[in-house]
């Protein structure tokens, strides 16, 4: 079970900053510099996570605050402007915006029964 727990670790601790950042979400502004600093302690861990949960060693860990801030605002822009950026571009943004939140919904599963993560 102390193995276990030790390759849940990285779950566990995106677990309590997802929930952190849900609960700040709630409270803060979306540009306040608390959500920021907690999506980027979450995409920290989604890069710890990608890296070793893929075991052909292909898991990326590149993704930055940075990224994901760039992906929001071109999908703001085409909101505004469907004509700014090209459809490859927009489509990129949707995906990295999309990861992101599928991973938030995943640690959102995961809190509620750890035991789905496979160690």
């Amino acid at each position: 079970m102390v193995i276990e727990g030790d390759a849940r670790l990285f779950i566990t601790d995106s677990i309590k900053i997802e929930s952190d950042l849900t609960t700040a979400e709630k409270t803060q502004t979306p540009c306040s510099s608390i959500v920021s600093d907690l999506k980027a302690q979450l995409i920290a861990q989604v890069c710890k996570v990608n890296a070793v949960a893929n075991v052909e060693g292909k898991g990326r860990d590149d993704l930055t605050i940075t990224t994901l801030h760039a992906a929001e605002q071109v999908i703001k822009a085409h909101k505004r402007n469907p004509a700014e950026y090209s459809k490859a571009v927009l489509n990129l943004a949707n995906k990295v915006k999309t990861s992101f939140n599928a991973f938030r919904i995943l640690m959102r599963k995961y809190e509620v029964n750890i035991e789905a993560a496979d160690p």
